[in-house]
């Protein structure tokens, strides 16, 4: 058993000798050869730094993806913002014309006021045919109307599209309200043009003057203001159509 046990030891001596001995004679050989032993680390070192430096440069490409993405949805809002800006200027450009159609502001500008009121003289004319109607006024407003009229108002009455103008005895009624002549119409347009729908030879201003004896005068202004409508319109059929 003592025998065996050195044995195993003597060979165990003699392999670590061995070893040791071709360690030696490698390195004495790697230094023969001119074996840089720092390169040896410093290519360790390299291969780290080599990886550390792609893991960096990927996570800067992703960056730069990122902010490019960015960039492209800052665009895209900044359109969409162009867009709601041009819509809101062209919805209130669109108010506010509506609103002077619907009689629902204040108006100024230069045109025509016109005087009518009743044959008042003795003469061979019946009563009915020497004052003045509502059919009249009618003609006089679709004239003014045709001859670019962009307001009109009657004794301060504004016409609208749903403005009610009726005969009611010697008086006429519009929107419910009696007047009597003299009958006030303001127009707002280019000055020449209206008063040619009151004193052109064929007109039915003229008309009415020239074989009824009615009492129509008119004449240019420079700055007319018309109030907006003060009546109340009321729609209970008509339906926004959505586009």
């Amino acid at each position: 058993m003592t025998y065996r046990i050195k044995g195993d030891f003597m060979k165990n001596i003699i392999k670590i000798l061995c070893f040791s001995v071709v360690s030696m004679i490698l390195v004495v050989l790697l230094a023969s050869l001119g074996f840089d032993y720092d390169k040896l680390f410093l290519s360790k070192e390299y291969s780290e730094t080599s990886l550390e430096l792609s893991e960096a440069e990927a996570q800067i490409n992703e960056m730069y993806q990122n902010i490019e993405y960015c960039n492209d949805e800052i665009s895209k809002n900044e359109y969409k913002m162009i867009q709601i800006i041009n819509d809101i200027k062209n919805t209130n450009a669109y108010m506010k014309e509506q609103a002077k159609i619907s009689g629902c502001t204040d108006l100024r500008g230069p045109g025509i006021t016109v005087k009518i009121s009743d044959n008042l003289s003795e003469d061979i004319f019946s009563m009915h045919d020497k004052i003045v109607h509502n059919l009249d006024i009618l003609a006089i407003v679709n004239d003014l109307n045709v001859k670019g009229a962009e307001a009109i108002a009657i004794n301060g009455k504004r016409i609208v599209s749903g403005t009610e103008i009726s005969c009611i005895g010697p008086v006429i009624r519009i929107n419910g309200e009696a007047q009597a002549p003299p009958f006030i119409i303001k127009a707002i347009g280019k000055p020449s043009d209206l008063l040619s729908a009151i004193e052109d030879e064929n007109s039915y201003a003229n008309l009415i003057k020239s074989y009824f004896g009615i009492n129509v005068s008119a004449m240019k202004n420079l700055d007319i203001f018309i109030g907006k409508n003060a009546d109340e319109i009321n729609y209970d059929f008509v339906e926004i159509v959505k586009e």
